[in-house]
């Protein structure tokens, strides 16, 4: 990719606080911040699914 771009894993809990799964999140890191920037959200949701991927190909 070429570019400084992040991936977040934030939980998802249920009421009894209990992780139910994860969110992952993409920034790409713009003059010193990290900021949602999304010219197309499909393109962008298969980068951040690809690279998960990757990395966890990498781990295996």
């Amino acid at each position: 990719m070429g570019q400084n771009f992040y991936i977040a894993k934030q939980p998802i809990v249920d009421l009894k606080n209990e992780i139910y799964g994860y969110d992952l999140f993409f920034r790409e890191l713009d003059g010193g911040k990290f900021k949602a920037i999304f010219k197309d959200e499909l393109l962008e949701t298969a980068k951040v699914l690809v690279e998960a991927l990757n990395h966890l190909v990498m781990i295996l």
